[in-house]
């Protein structure tokens, strides 16, 4: 099931047309309709966009680039041998 459903106008005109509203309450509720899916659009777009910049207030303290740590000494290694000990 998708979490946003739209219908087309032409779909809204034709339930409404077949529902028994006169062709200007038909007109009407298209409008109404297609306007109000626009508007939770943008005000899902506006909400996504605010969390967004949001979400940067809590970036400048990350650290910029990777921090290596000094490796452990393989005390069991003989002198000179590097690389991976299995």
């Amino acid at each position: 099931m998708p979490l946003l459903r739209l219908r087309g106008e032409g779909r809204c005109e034709g339930e409404g047309g077949s529902g028994g509203l006169p062709p200007a309450g038909v007109e009407a509720v298209t409008d109404s309709y297609a306007t109000a899916q626009l508007n939770g659009l943008k005000a899902a777009i506006l909400a996504t966009g605010g969390v967004t910049l949001l979400s940067f207030l809590g970036t400048p303290r990350l650290p910029a680039g990777r921090q290596s740590r000094p490796r452990p000494q393989d005390t069991d290694a003989p002198a000179g041998v590097t690389g991976p000990t299995l």
